[in-house]
């Protein structure tokens, strides 16, 4: 039995990609899921993988030998079943009117449930938030 549609089901089953398009969704698939903060495992080949996320991606039939590892896992999405892989992480991009500055929004932030992940030193008014709480 594939574990993935049901212990993934408090996620949505779609996700707006943007405001531009409403029609381009990411859809949730029952086929792979991501364990966050990834080790290598040996024996299990990922499928993809985000270095500098730690996040890894892996057929949903590795789902049980990598939930016991302790490691957080969530469910993957994709713009349709063939297309580039997505991976919830939790973080938000922010992009602020092209006069302001993002660092200046700190607090903000803040008081908004966030702080500040990463700063883009090319777009001075955008950049990634992290909730301050989980």
């Amino acid at each position: 039995m594939n574990p993935g549609p049901q212990r993934f089901a408090v996620f949505p089953k779609t996700i707006s990609a943007g405001t531009d398009d409403p029609q381009q969704q990411y859809r949730r698939l029952d086929t792979h899921f991501a364990v966050h903060g990834h080790e290598a495992k040996p024996g299990v080949e990922p499928t993809a993988e985000f270095g500098p996320e730690r996040i890894a991606v892996y057929p949903i039939d590795h789902l049980r030998d990598l939930e016991r590892s302790g490691s957080e896992t969530t469910p993957v999405y994709s713009l349709t079943k063939s297309g580039a892989l997505a991976v919830p992480t939790g973080k938000v991009f922010v992009r602020l009117a092209p006069k302001l500055k993002f660092e200046d929004s700190a607090e903000s932030f803040r008081r908004a449930g966030y702080e500040i992940d990463q700063s883009l030193s090319y777009a001075p008014n955008a950049g990634w938030l992290r909730p301050t709480s989980t």
